[in-house]
C-alpha cells in the first residue's frame, strides 16, 4: 500500500494520455481549430454585427467581444483557464472599457480573500501529512479485511476530506495512491477494478457543490451572489440547503453503482503492509498540530457564526495571517502549495462581473434569457429540466469552470431581477456542471488515471464507466426534483 508522495501537487492531467492515444489525436486536430477560430470568428462578429440596432455602445460591443475570446480559448481549451480571464483585464484596460479601480476590484472583494484563506489551510493539512496520517490511522483502525470494507473506506475519506481540501485533483492526488496496491492483484478492466476506481471518482466528487470550501469555484460563484444572498447563504447555511440532494445523490449513487458493477473477484488487503507504514509515521509534528488546531478552530467560528456574527471571509484570513504570523506557512508553501493560478482567474472573473454591472450589461442578459426565466415561477420543474439539459451541453464542450462562469454570470442577475431563486440556480449550476461523460471533460478524471498509472487506464474508459458517468447526471436531477419540498420548508424557493 503505497502512500502519496506529494499529495498538494498534483501530476498533471496530461500525463494521463499517450501520443498515441485517441484524446492525445483529437487534441492535435482541436487546437489549430481553435486558435483559427479564435483568429476568425471575433473580427467576423465585429463587422458583421449591427451594433446600433441592437443599441449597444461602443464600451458594451468592446466587452462582448472580449469574452467571446476568452470563452473561445476554454472551449478548444488553448490555455490555461487563468490566462483568458488575465485577457479578459488586459483588453478592459486597452480599450478604455473600464477604470483600474473596476478592473481590478475582485483582487480586494470578499471572496478573494475567503478564497485564499482556505487554500492555504487546505495547503497546511496536506503538506503537514496530517491527511495521510488520518487515511493510514483509519486503513490501521478498521483493518479491512474484504473489498467492500476497503472501498467503503477510500469512498467515505473521499467524502470527508471535501469541505477540507478545495480542489477535486488535490483530493485525488491524496487518495489515489491507497488504490494501487489492490488494483494490482485485479485484471485491468475487470467489474471490480472499474468498481473501485469508480468509488474513488465518486468520493472525491459527489459532494463537491454541498460545501462552500470544497472547491474554488463553489467560492466563485459564493461571490457572484447579492450581498444580502451572501449573508444568507454563508458557510453554515449554504451546507444546510445542499445537505437533503446531497444525501439523496449518494444513496441513489450507491445503489446504481452496486447493480452496475456486482462481481465476485476477491482481492487481498495487506493489513501487515498498513501495520508497517502506519508505525513508521514520525511522531506528530508542530505543523500538524497547528494545522489540525486551525480547521478546529475554522470549523467552530463557522458553525458558531449567528452568535459572534464575524464574517466567514474575516474568520479565515484572520485564521491565514495566525498561519503567516507562526510560521507554519512558509514562502515554499506559498509558491508551491497554493494554486495561484485560480486565484488570479477568480480575482479576474470577480472583476469582468463588476464591470458587466457597471456597464448595464445585465439587462442585456435578462432579455435574452426571458425565455427561460418565464419558467422560473410559472414552473420551476420546467425550469430545472431546461438548466440541467443546458448545462450537460455546454460542458461537452467547455470546462467546469469556464461553465460555471459563463451560466451563473448570466443568469444569476437574470434571476436576482425575480427577487429570489438566485442561489438555486447556481447550486444547479454548480451541481451539474460537475458532472462529466468523456475524460477530457474532468482534468480530475485523467488526475486519477496519471496516479493511478497506465496500466489502469482501461478501467477509466469501459462502457459501464461511462454509463455510470452518464447515468449521475439523471440521478443528480432526481436528487433535485425530490429536494424541492426541503427547499420550500427553508424558504430557499
Amino acid at each position: 500500500m503505497h502512500s502519496p508522495a506529494n499529495p498538494d501537487r498534483p501530476q498533471a492531467p496530461a500525463a494521463a494520455a499517450s501520443p498515441a492515444s485517441p484524446a492525445a489525436t483529437l487534441v492535435d486536430f482541436v487546437q489549430p481549430l481553435g486558435w483559427l477560430t479564435l483568429l476568425i470568428v471575433p473580427l467576423s462578429v465585429y463587422y458583421a454585427v449591427d451594433w446600433e440596432a441592437l443599441q449597444v455602445t461602443k464600451s458594451v460591443g468592446y466587452c462582448i467581444l472580449i469574452l467571446l475570446c476568452a470563452v473561445i480559448m476554454w472551449v478548444f481549451r488553448l490555455l490555461p483557464d487563468f490566462v483568458p480571464s488575465v485577457f479578459l483585464l488586459v483588453g478592459l484596460l486597452s480599450l478604455g472599457v473600464a477604470p483600474p479601480e473596476a478592473v481590478f476590484s475582485g483582487y480586494s472583494s470578499q471572496v478573494f480573500f475567503l478564497a485564499l484563506s482556505v487554500l492555504s489551510l487546505s495547503s497546511v493539512i496536506m503538506s503537514s501529512g496530517l491527511s495521510n496520517r488520518i487515511m493510514l490511522f483509519t486503513m490501521h483502525k478498521w483493518r479491512p479485511k474484504n473489498k467492500y470494507l476497503f472501498s467503503s473506506i477510500v469512498f467515505l475519506f473521499g467524502l470527508l476530506a471535501t469541505p477540507f481540501i478545495p480542489s477535486t485533483n488535490g483530493r485525488a492526488a491524496l487518495i489515489a495512491p491507497f488504490l494501487q496496491d489492490a488494483l494490482k492483484q485485479i485484471p485491468p478492466g475487470s467489474k471490480e477494478h472499474q468498481r473501485l476506481v469508480v468509488a474513488l471518482l465518486a468520493g472525491i466528487s459527489l459532494l463537491s457543490p454541498v460545501f462552500l470550501s470544497a472547491k474554488s469555484i463553489n467560492l466563485l460563484l459564493w461571490g457572484m451572489l447579492s450581498s444580502q444572498d451572501q449573508y444568507s447563504f454563508n458557510y453554515l447555511f449554504w451546507m444546510i440547503a445542499a445537505l437533503l440532494p446531497g444525501v439523496i445523490l449518494l444513496v441513489l449513487f450507491l445503489i446504481a453503482q452496486a447493480l452496475l458493477f456486482f462481481n465476485r473477484e476477491q482481492i487481498t488487503i495487506d493489513a501487515e503492509m498498513i501495520e508497517r507504514q502506519y508505525r513508521a509515521l514520525p511522531p506528530v509534528g508542530r505543523q500538524e498540530m497547528v494545522g489540525c488546531a486551525a480547521l478546529a478552530s475554522f470549523i467552530l467560528l463557522v458553525t458558531t457564526y449567528s452568535y459572534h456574527h464575524i464574517e466567514i471571509h474575516l474568520v479565515a484570513f484572520i485564521l491565514f495571517f495566525a498561519l503567516l504570523f507562526f510560521n507554519i506557512i512558509n514562502q515554499k508553501q506559498i509558491s508551491n502549495s497554493i494554486d495561484w493560478g485560480f486565484l488570479i482567474f477568480l480575482g479576474a472573473m470577480v472583476g469582468f462581473t463588476n464591470v458587466l454591472q457597471g456597464l448595464e450589461l445585465n439587462d442585456l442578459v435578462v432579455a435574452r434569457f426571458q425565455w427561460l426565466m418565464r419558467y422560473v415561477d410559472d414552473n420551476i420543474h420546467l425550469f430545472i429540466f431546461l438548466l440541467s439539459a443546458l448545462v450537460f451541453v455546454i460542458r461537452l464542450f467547455i470546462t467546469i469552470n469556464a461553465t460555471v462562469i459563463l451560466l451563473a454570470g448570466a443568469l444569476i442577475p437574470a434571476v436576482a431581477v425575480l427577487g429570489s431563486y438566485a442561489w438555486l440556480v447556481g447550486f444547479i449550476i454548480l451541481m451539474m456542471s460537475e458532472s462529466f461523460i468523456w475524460p477530457y471533460q474532468a482534468s480530475y478524471y485523467m488526475q486519477c488515471n496519471a496516479v493511478l498509472g497506465k496500466r489502469h487506464f482501461q478501467a477509466l474508459h469501459a462502457p459501464r464507466v461511462y454509463a455510470i458517468n452518464a447515468l449521475v447526471f439523471a440521478l443528480k436531477l432526481a436528487a433535485i426534483y425530490l429536494s424541492l419540498p426541503y427547499w420550500r420548508l427553508l424558504g430557499v424557493l
